[in-house]
């Protein structure tokens, strides 16, 4: 809890940084190109900047690196909840019926990753793109997730063995806490990619 709170403090104060960043871009944008009108800067205060602003706002944040960290952190909720790593590090220290719970959890591993093998590494494979390569593909594009996904798949095998998640609320509970744990990276994460964007749009490069 205490790291926690350490690390939405940080990242409630980068936020604000960017967000002055972001106020003094707008600011600096409309200052030049009302003093110089033939600068090669476009200032977001002008119509031709607002609707810019206002209309491109949600196609600016959205992209792959924000799917992929809503996926890992709904994946690590049940991975850090079911006390599968900790097992792992502490091996010596399990207990029989947790050390079974490992042996399943790992063959459920093997199996999904020779499920992905056969999906992407053998000739002709589903996930290959058209002309038979890795990169990119299908595989390729959803890489980050199908490894998050898989852990939490595995984890959730183990959590439920060994009684951690005894219900399904109990597993949904420990996805949202994932969520939790990724959501000062989310918020920063919407105020520095905007803040991109916008330094993009000013310097027309």
């Amino acid at each position: 809890m205490t790291k926690m709170l350490k690390i939405s403090s940080v990242a409630a104060y980068t936020s604000l940084v960017i967000l002055l960043l972001q106020l003094v871009l707008i600011v600096v944008s409309w200052v030049l190109t009302a003093v110089n009108p033939d600068i090669q800067i476009r200032s977001i205060l002008g119509s031709e900047g607002l609707r810019w602003l206002f209309g491109t706002f949600v196609s600016n944040i959205a992209s792959s690196f924000l799917v992929w960290m809503l996926v890992v952190g709904m994946c690590a909720g049940p991975l850090v909840e079911s006390g599968l790593p900790r097992s792992i590090v502490a091996y010596k220290e399990a207990t029989g019926y947790e050390r079974m719970a490992l042996f399943v959890a790992l063959w459920e591993l093997l199996v999904i990753i020779v499920v992905i093998a056969l999906l992407a590494f053998v000739p002709h494979a589903a996930l290959l793109s058209a002309l038979g390569t890795l990169m990119p593909s299908s595989f390729s594009a959803c890489l980050v997730p199908l490894v998050a996904v898989s852990l939490g798949i595995v984890a959730i095998t183990y959590g439920c063995i060994i009684g951690r998640f005894k219900s399904v609320d109990s597993i949904f509970s420990a996805v949202l806490r994932g969520i939790g744990f990724v959501s000062p990276l989310i918020v920063v994460y919407v105020f520095a990619y905007e803040f991109y964007c916008c330094l993009r749009w000013v310097f027309c490069f």
